[in-house]
């Protein structure tokens, strides 16, 4: 498994892992999915890009993983295939326009064959999303 990332201008940074069969690019942009694909076939909508050209004029927010509902699932738990899954409840209601935020890449962890990348933003006011 290939991990890269690749700085780009504006603190915008692509996020490049590569296992053979899947090749996924994340950016810090908007906490976005550039590109996925899984033995050539597109997953997402999206190109190989450079994604501080791209996405500050593209209206459509592809590959947004944060869009207008973010951090608002009721109760903090929802339910999956059966299984019920709690989550850390949050009370400050600021998700507006983090998807067009650059957001900080607060660790890219590589164990064996599992890859965690976590991102976080940090508003102003202290508040911490990620």
């Amino acid at each position: 498994m290939i991990v890269e990332v690749e700085h780009q201008r504006q603190g915008v940074d692509l996020i490049k892992i590569d296992n053979d069969e899947t090749k996924i690019i994340f950016t810090n942009y908007g906490a976005r999915v550039v590109s996925w694909k899984y033995h050539d076939n597109n997953i997402v909508l999206g190109n190989v890009v450079e994604a501080d050209e791209f996405y500050h004029s593209n209206p459509f927010k592809f590959g947004a993983s944060i869009g207008r509902y973010s951090g608002r699932i009721d109760n903090a738990k929802f339910k999956l295939q059966g299984k019920e899954y709690q989550l850390e409840k949050k009370t400050a209601n600021i998700i507006y326009m983090v998807d067009v935020m650059v957001w900080t890449i607060s660790y890219l962890i590589m164990k064996l064959e599992m890859k965690l990348l976590k991102i976080k933003v940090i508003f102003k006011n202290g508040v911490e999303i990620s």
